[in-house]
């Protein structure tokens, strides 16, 4: 049945990882509850139980998206509880200086091939991209003229386009002229890129991840004095909820704020 199941969300053009995600909350699920006799009655125990273990209003909330892909799977008349806003945190980040003295020079340490990890680890911070449209990039997708580059979602009619600026346009550039490129841009998988994450945090002794390139465009763009509006477009985010986290302030940036202004 889990088979079934997961055929189901493939069927649904869930990506990849979306789908590997649904399948270890509904494996874990089914160890503890035995989902093909799934009621109303088990289901309500099971949240009010991760709530008295201090469960996360995050982590519960992917259950809860769990369970309702399996509902809909079953066609059970079974309800699951509305979901719960959790309390917005702004994710880690780094600044630009940060990523310029810390990470980049790091990179010279641990890849054989420098100038490659070096041009994906730049476009990744400048242009805010996630781990797996980079490792998807086409030589076609690139507009050098507009600066632009397309990204082509898997159930969408029409490629959304992300802007790069002259820097990483220029990389880009050096990075065609110098090497043959086959199928994909810089022929990696996203487990490559998580890989050298992880040699870069065991070097500078801070975890870093891919996302955290993003988020780190994010604030930087925002903190530059750049608008929620624009950030959103830039990001490619459809709900401009998922954008509004960035324009959170943190107690270091409330005092710097009031030491600029207040004397």
């Amino acid at each position: 049945m889990l088979n079934k199941f997961r055929e189901f969300l493939i069927l649904q053009g869930l990506s990849q990882n979306t789908v590997k995600d649904y399948m270890i909350y509904i494996r874990k699920l089914n160890r503890e509850l035995d989902l093909e006799h799934l009621t109303q009655d088990n289901l309500n125990s099971y949240l009010v139980k991760m709530k008295e273990e201090n469960k996360s209003e995050s982590s519960i909330n992917q259950y809860k998206k769990a369970f309702l892909k399996w509902i809909a799977f079953t066609k059970q008349d079974i309800e699951v509880p509305k979901f719960i806003q959790p309390e917005r945190k702004i994710p880690e980040y780094f600044d630009e200086k940060y990523f310029l003295e810390e990470i980049i020079p790091t990179i010279e340490f641990i890849a054989s091939d420098v100038a490659k990890i070096k041009t994906i680890f730049y476009f990744m911070f400048y242009v805010g991209l996630r781990v797996g449209e980079i490792a998807r990039l086409k030589r076609e997708d690139f507009d050098f003229e507009k600066r632009e580059v397309k990204i082509h979602k898997r159930k969408a009619k029409n490629p959304k386009i992300f802007k790069f600026s002259k820097t990483v346009g220029n990389l880009v550039e050096a990075y065609f002229e110098a090497y043959e490129i086959t199928e994909t841009l810089f022929d990696v998988s996203e487990k490559v890129i998580e890989y050298y994450c992880r040699k870069i945090s065991e070097n500078i002794g801070k975890r870093i991840h891919p996302h955290m390139f993003r988020h780190s465009f994010a604030v930087m763009f925002m903190k530059a004095g750049g608008s929620e509006t624009t950030l959103q477009k830039l990001l490619g985010h459809k709900s401009r909820n998922s954008t509004a986290i960035y324009s959170e302030l943190t107690d270091e940036d409330v005092k710097a704020e009031y030491d600029k202004y207040i004397k």
